[in-house]
């Protein structure tokens, strides 16, 4: 039953990938793409939520870090500009873990600022400026700006 689930999830993640395959090749260029959106409000309040966390205002904090949720929950239907021609099995699942990873840690951030743990989710958030560097290595596209 475990492999059955295994490869339903393995086919719908597919076609969800080749449905966002064929979105993201219409783009010209990568600000057209809803990934691009999801980024740009991920990176418009990384700041603001840092330092509403250092200031222990986390009632400013949590609607931001609601945003950023579902920001990326929303990455998660998207690929990188970077796969409009193409990719591998292997690049559209260490894609597909990258963003689970990062849903991953926003749902902990979220639960952080929630309980108003400020040094759990400074720990977080320092977890977070690494996966961006790690992630815009992997699977951003050089002419992205």
């Amino acid at each position: 039953m475990a492999r059955k689930n295994s490869m339903i999830r393995k086919v719908v993640l597919s076609s969800l990938f080749s449905v966002g395959l064929v979105a993201g090749a219409q783009a010209q260029v990568c600000s057209d793409t809803e990934l691009y959106g999801h980024m740009q409000t991920l990176a418009e309040n990384l700041r603001p939520v840092s330092q509403a966390i250092r200031s222990n205002d986390f009632n400013q904090a949590q609607p931001l870090v609601t945003e950023m949720l579902a920001a990326a929950q929303g990455a998660q239907q998207e690929t990188p500009f970077r796969f409009r021609t193409g990719a591998s099995e292997d690049d559209i699942a260490n894609y597909q873990r990258a963003i689970q990873r990062l849903v991953d840690e926003f749902e902990t951030l979220s639960v952080a600022v929630n309980n108003q743990d400020a040094q759990t989710a400074s720990t977080v958030l320092r977890s977070l400026s690494e996966m961006r560097r790690q992630g815009h290595g992997q699977f951003k596209d050089r002419t992205c700006r």
